[in-house]
């Protein structure tokens, strides 16, 4: 039986009080959850859907509070109701969590084996430290920009209201760019699913002027940091 039920069955008094908790740790609580779920599967939402997912998300919350409770009498108890719910949506993040975490496991092997099938394993090896040298360069860019916002907030200009962060002018430098924004190797061993990966069109000779495409960047990016650095 429903927490709700029981304490409407009792009294009045209860059925107000618990009404304004339930309906408020509810709105707060399981729409979030909602949101996340909704952001996992990449799609909007419609009303209708979401008051359908609403009411399934609540009956599988007010189960595993029954089945947690170790007393009939705590599982009724309004005091400990929103501590409780937070600990049940608590675990099913975490699972979630889980989950999504072993399905991108999985899809990163596969995408590793097709793509040193496709490229062979030497090229594989050098195309998969690239990507790793350029991941570094873009954090220790990255920690170099928030460091200097912290010692000029006047002039930053990461941290301003704008919508899109400018750490560099009104443009970015041309091998900055290239590097992290125009290098599809990234985003081969990174962004694509492996559907695209798997298609003819990306063979072992377009996979190859990519990995010949970073080298470049990435030798342009170092020349002009280097450069910058002295001045």
């Amino acid at each position: 039986m429903c927490v709700l039920n029981v304490v409407l069955n009792q009294s009045m008094k209860n059925h107000i009080s618990l009404t304004h908790l339930y309906h408020s740790f509810i709105h707060s609580n399981i729409n979030s959850e909602m949101c996340l779920r909704a952001q996992d599967n990449k799609c909007d939402m419609k009303p209708s859907q979401s008051s359908d997912s609403l009411r399934k998300l609540a009956s599988m919350l007010e189960k595993r509070l029954y089945k947690s409770a170790i007393s009939f009498e705590s599982y009724c108890d309004l005091q400990t109701l929103e501590s409780r719910m937070r600990v049940v949506l608590y675990h099913l993040r975490s699972q979630k969590e889980k989950r999504k975490k072993k399905r991108q496991s999985l899809t990163s092997q596969k995408r590793a084996l097709i793509l040193k099938q496709k490229m062979g394993l030497q090229e594989f090896a050098r195309a998969e430290w690239l990507v790793y040298e350029i991941r570094q360069r873009k954090a220790s860019l990255a920690g170099q920009s928030c460091a200097q916002c912290q010692m000029d907030k006047s002039s930053c200009s990461v941290n301003t209201k704008t919508t899109k962060a400018k750490p560099f002018g009104e443009q970015l430098p041309t091998p900055v760019r290239d590097l992290f924004f125009r290098t599809p190797l990234l985003d081969i061993f990174g962004k694509y699913p492996v559907e695209r990966i798997q298609q003819p069109s990306l063979s072992r000779l377009a996979l190859q002027r990519f990995v010949q495409q970073a080298e470049r960047h990435m030798e342009e990016y170092d020349a002009w940091k280097m450069v910058s650095d002295v001045i």
